[in-house]
């Protein structure tokens, strides 16, 4: 049995690479073939080398050329380094919009998410590649797909209801994207956990022995989406308390006392350095999905954008504390302390079901399509 995986694979960022191989490794682990399908979202692809700010405002788009090209040297090893955790899937060759929509795609069954695959904002408009609104006979299933802000103007409700029609089974990321598609198709979704934690604790480690970095002085590891100088003083607060250095894996240089930044780090590098720390201060989502997953301190200061998706995490973990407003509220609340537990009852829960989400979509598609074991 064939199965495809559409999803945002080649965003030049951790996370989104990463829920790519933690889906693909757990969907291949119920016996079938997998192949992500390697198809790139024209918007996006240009959203990361900076090119929709060009005409909006050209002094933004030449200080984020310039930051890229005087580092290029890491731009290329960072690179290198997610082309490598790519080779270790199957990839599909390149696939254009037009091509897909016309043709559609040899699968029984596809997989679409997770991550803000159906979001109009991200992707400029609704992407029907993402949505499987093409031909083919094969199981539609979406996992953990996100509509992203599901009050937006661009979120049309007809558009969306039309292409959710055709699904077969649905799993979403939010809980208010459950409430939407019911709303409008009477078609009931699932919530299923983000795909980096289908994959367990054991199975990260094996990963990580593949990494190229290799740290052996205590530090806390400082990692944040947007420019945040609470979280750098929150991290410098934890370092000399706790005699550790800093390092910051940010995609543009950072600077300050003891802090060693690092701007060739791929993926790997990206969960070894999460295992490994004392402690970890970010606002990234998957920063703190890996804290989670590692039983690290995780002090957080929530992006805007990510925010409720970190809560709704430390929530499944009986985790409260560690989450602040600016570095006056950590100091105020005394939290240098590093020792933390989490209760995992409610999160392994979540992932069972998450993983008989996709079980039953993969028995179902066999079924149906009458596939012999592979």
């Amino acid at each position: 049995m064939k199965v495809g995986i559409i999803t945002f694979q080649r965003a030049d960022n951790y996370g989104s690479l990463l829920q790519c191989y933690a889906l693909y490794k757990s969907v291949e682990s119920f016996g079938v073939d997998v192949e992500v399908v390697d198809y790139r979202n024209p918007y996006i692809e240009r959203a990361y080398v900076g090119l929709p700010n060009f005409r909006k405002n050209f002094i933004v788009w030449g200080k984020q050329a310039y930051t890229r090209f005087s580092n290029y040297s890491n731009v290329l090893k960072k690179h290198a380094a997610f082309e490598k955790l790519i080779g270790s899937m199957h990839f599909s060759e390149g696939l254009k919009k037009k091509d897909i929509l016309h043709n559609g795609l040899d699968y029984d069954l596809i997989f679409t998410g997770s991550d803000q695959i159906w979001n109009p904002v991200m992707t400029n408009g609704f992407d029907d590649v993402y949505y499987l609104n093409f031909p083919g006979i094969f199981f539609r299933c979406s996992y953990a797909a996100s509509l992203g802000n599901s009050k937006s103007k661009k979120l049309d409700p007809q558009k969306l209801k039309t292409r959710i029609d055709r699904m077969d089974r649905i799993s979403v990321r939010e809980q208010s994207a459950c409430e939407t598609i019911y709303a409008l198709t009477g078609k009931n979704a699932q919530v299923c956990v983000d795909p980096t934690l289908l994959l367990s604790r054991k199975e990260w480690e094996a990963l990580c022995e593949k990494a190229d970095i290799d740290t052996e002085e205590r530090y806390i590891l400082l990692y944040y989406l947007d420019d945040n100088k609470d979280l750098v003083k929150i991290a410098q607060s934890l370092a000399k308390k706790h005699s550790a250095k800093i390092i910051c894996c940010n995609k543009n240089p950072v600077s300050g006392e003891n802090i060693q930044w690092i701007g060739d780090l791929g993926p790997v590098d990206f969960v070894k350095l999460v295992k490994d720390a004392a402690a970890v201060v970010a606002s990234s989502f998957h920063a703190a999905v890996f804290s989670v997953i590692f039983g690290k301190a995780l002090y957080a200061i929530p992006h805007p954008e990510t925010g409720e998706r970190v809560k709704t995490l430390a929530a499944l973990c009986g985790f409260s504390d560690g989450f602040y407003k600016s570095f006056e509220d950590f100091e105020s609340q005394n939290g240098a302390s590093l020792p933390v537990s989490y209760d995992y009852t409610n999160l392994q829960k979540a992932v069972a079901e998450s993983k008989d989400f996709i079980n039953n979509a993969v028995e179902t598609a066999k079924r149906r399509n009458q596939v012999p074991e592979r």
